[in-house]
């Protein structure tokens, strides 16, 4: 059988949840696991709603059927589309448009969903200003067979890498509390999302603002992406893709050609020359970009891509990679979950003490 599989150790990742979850705990949050990455598979979801989960967040309403009704599903994208398909499946939304508040308010099925109002905190992604909230709230103008609003929700990261401060996130909570006031909201909670929070969640400088903390990537990855760094104590390793090594041999890379325009419409940049050892391996950009992925054969390094192929520069190897042999490579979040998308890539679970096993798409 051709190996191309995504292994996902679900043990590292309940690791990884409970270190987050008591980090939350400490400082008087509660965590909500975005489990977007992998399409919310109970199979993976499970456990972790095993160790503790009590509330899981989606982008995508249909992964949020198969969960069990003892635990909160939250919608992390919501659409007028959404609402006319029904949020039987849903217990919390965020939203930024009068128009999907008012859809909810008339939908028997949308009125038992809590809100959350998307709050633009430098992100520039989805979210109603600041200074807007308290005209936002006003034209809401919640009734008793209208939706909760529930309190606020920020994102931070993940559109251009904007890491708040802790004055911005304290600057963010006296805007919200001040537009709840003038509604007679009671104190509405402050959701807070993004894995690029993590440091200020960790030394306590959220402490009073935050009531709820959003994160997938520490989980899954135990990385932050926008500040580039391994989160301490946690696995970076949980998710490993392995492909299989379909030619090697030695190629002879000019230093004097013409390089036009590759598959992609990228103008590509000039390799090392000189005679190189090549694994080229049996997937490509289709399975997952490989700039998100990082070989772990040391000395190994990707020397570019098409659709269906990969290629390696293993000259600096000890062993360069034989035809038939594997070879493995850590992911990240775009990497990931693109692989989980992909029907061309097996997903096995492993960890907890027991040998890897299909996961169902």
């Amino acid at each position: 059988m051709t190996v191309l599989s995504l292994t996902v150790d679900i043990g590292k990742i309940v690791e990884n949840y409970r270190a987050v979850e008591r980090l939350c705990t400490a400082h008087g949050m509660s965590l909500v696991v975005v489990a977007k990455l992998c399409l919310t598979s109970l199979d993976i979801v499970k456990p972790l709603i095993d160790a503790g989960a009590r509330t899981i967040a989606e982008t995508d309403l249909v992964n949020l059927e198969s969960l069990p009704y003892h635990v909160k599903r939250m919608l992390l994208r919501l659409s007028l589309g959404d609402v006319r398909r029904g949020l039987e499946h849903c217990d919390f939304a965020l939203l930024s448009e009068p128009a999907l508040y008012d859809a909810l308010a008339s939908d028997k099925r949308g009125r038992k969903v809590k809100v959350l109002v998307s709050v633009e905190s430098g992100d520039l992604r989805e979210g109603v200003a600041e200074a807007e909230l308290p005209a936002f709230l006003g034209r809401l103008s919640p009734t008793a067979r209208g939706p909760r609003i529930e309190g606020f929700a920020a994102n931070y990261g993940c559109l251009r890498g904007f890491v708040p401060t802790h004055e911005d996130t304290l600057r963010l909570r006296e805007a919200c509390d001040k537009a709840a006031a003038k509604v007679g909201l009671d104190r509405a909670i402050l959701s807070l999302g993004g894995t690029t929070i993590y440091d200020l969640l960790a030394d306590g400088s959220l402490d009073g603002i935050a009531d709820q903390i959003r994160m997938g990537e520490a989980i899954f990855f135990g990385y932050n992406m926008s500040l580039g760094k391994k989160i301490p104590g946690l696995h970076d390793d949980a998710l490993i893709l392995t492909g299989e090594v379909i030619e090697s041999r030695d190629k002879t890379v000019p230093d004097d050609e013409a390089i036009g325009y590759n598959a992609f419409g990228h103008k590509t940049e000039r390799p090392p020359s000189g005679i190189r050892r090549r694994a080229v391996l049996n997937f490509g950009e289709r399975a997952a970009p490989t700039r998100s992925l990082e070989p772990l054969l040391p000395g190994a390094r990707f020397a570019g891509a098409t659709h269906d192929y990969a290629v390696l520069d293993v000259t600096d190897c000890d062993t360069p990679p034989r035809a038939g042999d594997v070879v493995s490579f850590r992911t990240n979040y775009c990497s990931a979950a693109q692989a989980m998308l992909s029907p061309y890539v097996e997903k096995r679970m492993a960890g907890q003490g027991s040998e890897a096993v299909e996961v169902r798409p």
